[in-house]
Parts: C-alpha cells; structure tokens; sequence
C-alpha cells in the first residue's frame, strides 16, 4: 500500500500547495470584498466591521434580515409603528426580494448616516412609495402623515394631513416642468428641493422628520 505524505494528510487530502493557494484565493476575494463595501459605502473597515456584527444580530444564523427581522428589532430601537418598519425596510431592499443582504443593509446605514439631503429623502419616497411605481400618490403620501404626524388621532389630526398634502401636491407636482398629474416623481421633488431655500424648508418640514437615526438603529 502506497504511503500518503504528511502534506496530503494533514490537509484532508489536499496537498498542502493547492491548500495554500486556496487559502491566498480566499484571502484576495475577501479584501475586495471589503474594499467594494469600502467604495460603495464610504466606511472604513472598522466601521464595516462594526456594522455587519450588527447586522448579523438582527439576522441571526440566517446571513440576510426578513421583513419579521426587521420590524422587531427597527420598531423597538426607534419606537416606531411597524409601518412605519416596513416602509424603510421596501426602501432599503433594493433586488425586491423579501430580505435585506449585507450590502443593501450598508447602503442603508450609510445613506441615513452619511447621505446628502436628497439622499435621504429617496430613502423616505421608496419607503412610503408601496406599489413601487415611482410616484407617490396623494393616497400614499396621507398614509404617510398618518403615521408620522405628532398629533392625536381623531378630526384635527385630519384637518392637519389633508391641508398638508394638498399644500405639498400645489407646490411639487410639476415642479421639474412636466404637467401636473396628481402624482409626485423623486424628480418633482429634487427640482422643487433644489429650486430655493423655502422649498428646502418646506420638503425638510415635509419629509425630514421621517428620515431615522441611523445610531440608534445599530446600537454599540
């Protein structure tokens, strides 16, 4: 019987060359990895790092967070509705797929964190945009206040989201030149944001509020 050498033995049965280069492979596929993560989100490796521990927290042993994941842990860091949850979550998750990977939950974190002002207002349009169609509707956009307006529930309340949507549509739809139609694009909104400082403040009155602090949903 053919003796086995200690290399292939010690390796499983792979010569410990092919183990060695299997291992530099590994090495070099991890730290473009990382340097992707690095460019695509503007953190340093610490700070990734740091991230995706909390991001495995939430996901637990599964290496992506569902919508259930989400929700639990988002509501009770921020203290806000689960709708509110779900809407951030459909904005962050980007393939449509039901989960949020590490690279969308970065994207996530960097954009609230570090994102320009029109950055982070998309965040707000894809998460109260339900149907995905681009457009928020006047419907979706009073969804929206009802759930993040800090007023009691009952008439004024109303009174309140219905004089601010309607204020917001007189003032966005049709703001990049295109005809009114009822419905605000993101490009209505960047047109009508970046057209004077009123309407800066209007969309951060409008908008800003909902935009989440991105410490305190990933925590120490």
């Amino acid at each position: 019987e053919r003796a086995v050498p200690p290399a292939v033995r010690a390796t499983g049965g792979m010569p410990a060359q092919e183990e060695k280069k299997k291992g530099a492979k590994k090495a070099v596929q991890e730290t473009e990895g990382m340097l992707f993560l690095m460019d695509r989100t503007g953190y340093t490796k610490a700070e990734i790092i740091s991230l995706t521990t909390a991001f495995k927290r939430i996901a637990g042993e599964e290496d992506k967070i569902d919508l259930q994941g989400f929700r639990s842990f988002y509501c009770s860091v921020m203290m806000c509705s689960a709708q509110v949850a779900d809407g951030v979550f459909r904005a962050a998750d980007h393939t449509c797929d039901g989960f949020l990977e590490l690279r969308e939950f970065l994207s996530l974190c960097s954009v609230l964190q570090r994102g320009s002002a029109l950055d982070k207002l998309k965040v707000v349009f894809d998460a109260w945009d339900a149907d995905r169609s681009g457009h928020l509707s006047a419907d979706e956009v009073e969804t929206m206040l009802r759930a993040t307006i800090t007023l009691e529930e009952g008439a004024a309340k109303e009174v309140a989201v219905h004089s601010m949507t309607q204020r917001a549509f007189r003032r966005i739809d049709g703001a990049d030149g295109t005809k009114k139609d009822g419905q605000l694009s993101f490009g209505e909104i960047k047109a009508c944001y970046e057209s004077d400082q009123d309407s800066r403040k209007l969309l951060h009155s409008f908008l800003g509020t909902r935009i989440p602090n991105v410490d305190a949903l990933i925590g120490p």
